[in-house]
């Protein structure tokens, strides 16, 4: 039984064994991986920039695409796609990003260095990743989500919408992300956030939390 899926955006399109077992049958997007990943399993992703439109089944542009997490699984980036350790990744070297420029057309690519002279932002993800229970994500960096809209479940979190149990952030940078109330980088409502070894730079919120929005009972 697997216990490690990985994903390298390299992958040929036209590969006919992408079953993530190793490097050479990876995913080619990191939706495909979470859809048949299972809990205490992890995902490995290969340096490069992922849209949470592409793979998986989804839509195209569509703004409520995301990056679901799921229940008790470890998200690492970082990886050059040779590693057969985890300890062998350099997430500093090996830049992996999770963008929420789904149009692909932000002045500032691939990622957001000033949320607020950045233009083209109007199309992009609300929120780039939406967290789970008992999840990791290690090793990246989370930039150009946009939460704009104009009710609760997209107005907030335009990096990761963290609403349920604890979520792991580190070894990662979340910049240029956005939000029209709370929590530009990582909106925390009821829930528990661990971040560890992470930097947050230029994002922003209309109300609170240009880094971190914790509403109700969240702590980090």
């Amino acid at each position: 039984e697997l216990s490690v899926l990985h994903v390298d955006e390299n992958t040929p399109a036209a590969a006919i064994d992408q079953n993530g077992a190793m490097w050479d049958t990876a995913f080619a997007d990191l939706h495909d991986a979470l859809a048949v990943v299972g809990t205490g399993m992890e995902i490995w992703v290969a340096a490069g920039t992922y849209y949470p439109d592409e793979g998986g089944g989804q839509t195209n542009n569509d703004r409520f695409a995301t990056f679901q997490l799921v229940d008790g699984v470890a998200i690492y980036g970082g990886f050059a796609a040779t590693e057969t350790l985890r300890i062998q990744r350099d997430w500093e070297a090996n830049v992996t990003i999770l963008s929420g420029d789904i149009a692909q057309n932000d002045s500032q690519q691939p990622i957001i260095t000033d949320a607020t002279t950045v233009t083209g932002t109007e199309n992009n993800s609300y929120q780039v990743v939406t967290s789970s229970d008992n999840t990791v994500l290690d090793g990246f960096v989370v930039t150009a989500g946009n939460a704009d809209g104009s009710s609760g479940s997209n107005n907030k979190g335009g990096g990761i919408l963290h609403e349920n149990g604890t979520l792991t952030v580190a070894n990662s940078t979340l910049r240029g992300n956005a939000a029209r109330t709370n929590g530009g980088a990582i909106d925390n409502a009821a829930a528990t956030a661990i971040i560890t070894n992470s930097i947050f730079l230029n994002n922003t919120a209309g109300n609170d939390g240009g880094a971190i929005g914790v509403g109700g009972s969240g702590t980090v």
